[in-house]
């Protein structure tokens, strides 16, 4: 990208699995034996390929290169910075069996284990650290894929890499003393492949550093200096973008003192820190300010009018020409396209934005950036009046209307919440439940479809039918939209967890009569609205899970599994307290935690816990 261009649009990162699920469906039928690798690459190249045309036909100037992957990219920098476990050795002459043992184990080779992304509902293999086998680079796929694309296009490719930071921040196996030490260890491999990249001829390179919205302590500033004056040092004439995603960042100050040629900030989750910081401290004349005005981790419709005006407020302190619009992180936690929900609502289809829509919104406010907001007029107004409609759906706000839930029957353009739901839902049939194992029923509990069934009981969801996003390898789901208020409306109970089948297992029938995910749980995942807090929405889900346990009452245990996780959602310590405290009362609302409930508990799993129960 050359300085002097206004309004690029540049993009973090485009969902691999596809618009019609191609890549999953090719890696379960390499697994299953029914391809070869041959054929798995050549499968994998094509998507590739798609979506770098479709991103460049989209208007976007900058185009990701590493956020594809045959399984996961932080999986990818594992193997490619050498953090490939001892035990692993037997698979060495086989790359690729290598690398699917460590992402699903093989034969008496457990797996590496995985985690969830920060706070979104994406899971990562976690690098492993063996003391004694230094990081170094095997292999440089960053390269390999962009000498694959055509020559034409090559240009406007960046290579994405995880910054050296953030990936320390990722790695197991060290003590937290050990932090400086291992993260010093990695900036020989950064520098060797920043020397591989510039001998290629690339211009620019995008240092991904997440975990600068968790930190906030001088010491890691400082350190974190050190190791981009490392970097810059060694360089050789490549540009380097440092990109932070989710949530503010703290002292901002020192990062703008950073020895980098760009700064990628979140302007959609940031509570509006950063346009403060800017307007207070200015913003280096040095830089160009990667703007991440579109959210991207949520579905909804940007508000094209409010993400124009922020833009006008950083124009004060930015020039154009040094402005680059982008959403707010990696466009793999949404789904790809709208287009394809015929049978969703009408008002709400035009009120969400998946990845192809939202790069479209960025393709608007750059037009306007380089001709004007005349020449955009016409879709700003569209946008008001779409999100003025949504506004005033009864259906979205069912408490404010007085609708009491004996009584709704919640209606958005011809089709009813009830009828719309009972058409796309996923039946969870008394036959599945039969044929599930005592260990599966745990799992099923975090399962797509106990979400499904779920959402059939409570209004205020919308499911798609397309709206696929990539949660761990292969593994798939449609999370739920929360489009309206979140109520029980007291209804037969559908097949599922009320009517397992008497020839099931006891501790089956058990475990499907009483568990249910608890409110924290089921806020994280959805997509949720953006018009209210998370505070109200997780009382809205606590006392519609109240009513639908009062009509469970025969069950023998009502288990509220609560997810209550550092990683997820409220995952800055910053606001971990914030997040029990009203946790915390969403969960007196629960029936489970009632004296009059029987064998009644709170789960919570996954890190975390022992604040969790400390708060329990």
């Amino acid at each position: 990208m050359s300085v002097g261009n206004i309004g690029v649009v540049a993009n973090l990162g485009y969902p691999r699995i596809g618009e019609h699920c191609q890549w999953k469906e090719a890696l379960e039928r390499f697994w299953a034996g029914h391809i070869s690798q041959a054929e798995l690459h050549r499968t994998m190249k094509a998507i590739r390929l798609q979506h770098i045309d479709k991103q460049a036909a989209a208007g976007v100037g900058i185009i990701p290169v590493g956020d594809f992957s045959l399984y996961d990219h932080v999986l990818d920098h594992s193997v490619a910075f050498g953090l490939v476990p001892e035990r692993y050795a037997p698979l060495q002459d086989d790359e690729l069996q290598l690398y699917y043992a460590m992402a699903r184990g093989t034969d008496g080779i457990t797996a590496c284990e995985s985690a969830p992304w920060f706070h979104t509902n994406y899971h990562y293999v976690v690098p492993e650290w063996s003391e004694g086998f230094p990081p170094r680079l095997n292999r440089n796929h960053w390269l390999e894929l962009i000498q694959e694309a055509p020559a034409a296009i090559r240009s406007k490719l960046r290579p994405v890499i995880i910054g050296p930071y953030s990936f320390a921040k990722l790695v197991k196996g060290y003590p937290s003393s050990q932090f400086e030490p291992v993260l010093r260890s990695f900036i020989p491999v950064y520098i060797e492949l920043l020397a591989q990249l510039s001998a290629a001829g690339i211009e620019w390179v995008q240092f991904d550093e997440p975990s600068l919205s968790q930190t906030s302590h001088p010491e890691d500033c400082k350190l974190l200096q050190e190791v981009y004056e490392s970097l810059r040092s060694h360089s050789a004439g490549i540009k380097l973008m440092l990109q932070t995603y989710f949530g503010a960042v703290p002292l901002l100050a020192r990062l703008f003192r950073l020895p980098v040629d760009g700064i990628g900030l979140d302007f959609v989750h940031d509570g509006g820190a950063h346009r403060k910081a800017i307007s207070e401290l200015g913003f280096p004349k040095d830089k160009l300010l990667g703007a991440g005005i579109v959210d991207g981790s949520n579905v909804w419709r940007t508000d094209l009018s409010a993400a124009w005006s922020a833009l006008q407020g950083l124009l004060q302190s930015v020039p154009a020409d040094r402005l680059i619009l982008q959403p707010s992180c990696s466009l793999i936690h949404v789904p790809v396209t709208v287009k394809n929900e015929h049978k969703l609502p009408y008002l709400a289809r035009l009120s969400f934005a998946f990845a192809d829509e939202k790069l479209d919104e960025l393709a608007i406010l750059s037009r306007g950036l380089r001709e004007g907001r005349r020449s955009i007029a016409l879709e700003l107004s569209d946008c008001s009046v779409t999100l003025q409609a949504l506004a005033a759906s009864p259906s979205r706000s069912l408490f404010m209307h007085g609708r009491s839930a004996a009584s709704h029957q919640a209606v958005i353009g011809s089709l009813s919440y009830n009828s719309h739901k009972e058409e796309q839902s996923s039946q969870m049939t008394t036959q599945t439940f039969g044929r599930l194992s005592h260990a599966e029923v745990g799992d099923l509990l975090e399962h797509n479809e106990m979400l499904e069934w779920l959402g059939k009981q409570l209004d205020g969801y919308l499911f798609t039918t397309s709206g696929w996003t990539q949660r761990k390898g292969s593994d798939c789901v449609k999370q739920p939209i929360i489009f309206g208020d979140i109520m029980h409306v007291m209804r037969e109970v559908s097949s599922g967890v009320s009517d397992a089948p008497a020839s099931a297992p006891e501790i089956t029938r058990s475990l499907l009569r009483g568990a249910l995910t608890g409110p924290l749980a089921m806020l994280h995942s959805t997509f949720v609205r953006t018009d209210l807090s998370c505070h109200m929405v997780a009382l809205q889900f606590a006392r519609a899970i109240h009513s639908l346990v009062n009509q469970l009452d025969k069950a023998r245990t009502n288990l509220s599994d609560e997810s209550m996780s550092r990683d997820r959602a409220f995952n800055k310590y910053g606001n971990w307290e914030i997040y029990l405290h009203w946790g915390d009362e969403a969960c007196k609302h629960n029936p489970s935690v009632r004296k009059e409930s029987k064998l009644s508990h709170i789960k919570p799993h996954r890190s975390g816990i022992h604040d969790g129960v400390t708060a329990i």
